[in-house]
């Protein structure tokens, strides 16, 4: 029997490829991805639905994590339905233990977990890591598992070594950076009256996801705001700009930045706005619940890997659970561990070491991890990883085994934070730098090399930098907002 055929669209032309083949290039991967679990083909099953919106929006973040390098280092664990029966040419994940048995005929339930992404050399649209691991989730969801646009590692180590030398790239990319700073101080005001009329006419907040420039975008929201029926009142709502229209669990409304002003009039018209409010209300609520557990727990913070994991039924069980035995046994280690924090996650992760760049110790899983009901350790942020399964016996019994590691975790951190702190401020001033920061990418003891070496050469770079925003990164680059500028940590003149 024939193998599955799947059907996707790229700039207005049709491609159709077998299982054999492959993907002309990963935009077109992603979007097969998209049209195989978009949570509208799931309308009559709401837990599908609901899993897959979560998970698309994880899918969002872990893409732009293999551009601009992950903020947290830890792996991605996704959730999908998808219609069908599971492709018998390659290896499938196991369902769900709780969705054996459970599931409505036609549907399959397919749960991956990532290693954390990486960003690729210059010339990659992935890196070796980050491709392997999307291939995986294609092979999972019954999709072709490979796509084109690789680079010959020979010629990408080339392109590297110029995406690290600071002689021909800083003078034409702080010319950029200044000619856009004297541009854009023009339509600051714009921007920051737009701003104002937003809170103080309508009461709404914005946020931005995956969008360009906000100055337009906010123009067209103000014009669509003020183009509503009078009497229209979405006070106190927070509105998204990125790439999808529609209210999340959260309460927000979402716009579509490739939204005209009459689409989002229409949709803003249309919009629950009493459902949005008790939604938000909500989420402040279960969140100062959270606070109020920590608190009686003797811990610093207790919070969620994902918003949306506040509203499951899982997370209202878990806070009851854990409220009623602090209430018996009180603060975990006496009160000495309120240094330390738990996130939750929705189950447990798989934390095998992978080979990455940036802040390099993720989640660890003890040798002990499966008799504390899935509980781990995050070496580079001092936290406990704990799923919402977790019961308050384990988390008790965890903290006792781990909390005292992870306060002297906790404690080398915060001097190893204080000691890079000092060197960056010097390098600051010494270089005349309007801001200096570090991308998550790059590992301590690099960022540590590199700015030991920028205040060797202070001299010469103080002359080229004067008064740009750095970023410290794996490679050269002006920032795509042309607000600053990346130079690689191992540059060299």
């Amino acid at each position: 029997m024939a193998g599955c055929r799947c059907l996707t669209m790229i700039a207005g032309r049709r491609w159709q490829s077998t299982q054999a083949e492959e993907f002309p290039s990963f935009k077109a991967a992603l979007h097969a991805v998209y049209k195989k679990v978009h949570p509208d083909l799931f309308n009559n099953h709401q837990a599908a639905k609901a899993a897959n919106t979560r998970s698309m929006k994880l899918l969002h973040e872990y893409v732009e994590a293999t551009q601009t390098g992950p903020k947290v280092a830890l792996p991605y664990r996704f959730h999908f339905f998808v219609h069908g029966s599971p492709n018998s040419s390659g290896p499938q994940p196991a369902p769900a233990p709780a969705a054996q048995g459970s599931l409505p005929a036609g549907l399959r339930e397919v749960v991956v977990t990532l290693p954390p992404p990486t960003r690729g050399l210059p010339g990659e649209a992935l890196s070796t890591g980050s491709r392997k691991g999307f291939s995986s989730l294609l092979a999972a969801l019954g999709l072709p598992s490979r796509f084109a646009g690789s680079t010959d590692g020979n010629a990408a180590n080339e392109q590297y070594s110029r995406f690290v030398s600071l002689r021909d790239f800083l003078p034409q990319a702080v010319e950029t950076v200044h000619k856009h700073a004297a541009v854009q101080s023009s339509s600051n005001l714009p921007l920051s009256a737009l701003r104002t009329s937003l809170r103080l006419a309508h009461n709404v907040s914005v946020g931005f996801g995956h969008v360009g420039s906000q100055l337009p975008l906010l123009q067209q929201l103000v014009a669509a705001l003020n183009s509503l029926p009078a009497g229209t009142d979405l006070s106190g709502l927070e509105l998204m700009l990125g790439q999808y229209s529609g209210v999340d669990l959260l309460g927000r409304v979402l716009l579509a930045e490739a939204g005209t002003q009459e689409e989002w009039a229409r949709h803003l018209a249309g919009v629950d706005v009493a459902h949005c409010r008790r939604r938000q209300e909500l989420v402040r609520e279960l969140r100062a619940r959270e606070r109020a557990v920590a608190a009686a727990l003797g811990l610093g913070l207790l919070f969620t890997e994902q918003q949306e994991m506040l509203l499951a039924p899982e997370h209202g069980r878990l806070m009851d659970r854990l409220a009623a035995v602090a209430a018996e046994r009180g603060p975990m280690g006496g009160g000495g561990f309120r240094d330390l924090s738990i996130m939750l996650t929705s189950a447990a992760l798989d934390t095998t070491e992978q080979p990455s760049h940036g802040h390099k110790s993720h989640s660890s899983r003890s040798s002990s991890s499966d008799e504390l009901g899935g509980i781990t350790t995050s070496g580079s942020l001092g936290l406990l990883v704990a799923p919402l399964s977790v019961t308050a016996d384990q988390l008790y019994t965890a903290m006792q085994q781990l909390g005292g590691p992870l306060v002297a975790v906790k404690q080398r951190l915060r001097l190893q934070g204080e000691e890079l702190r000092a060197l960056r401020t010097q390098v600051q001033q010494k270089l005349n730098l309007r801001m200096l920061l570090w991308d998550s990418a790059v590992g301590v003891s690099e960022y540590r090399s590199c700015l030991n070496r920028m205040l060797g050469n202070a001299q010469q770079l103080s002359g080229l930098l004067h008064g740009t925003c750095v970023r410290v990164a794996e490679v050269n680059a002006v920032w795509a907002d042309r607000g600053g500028i990346d130079i690689a940590w191992n540059w060299r003149m």
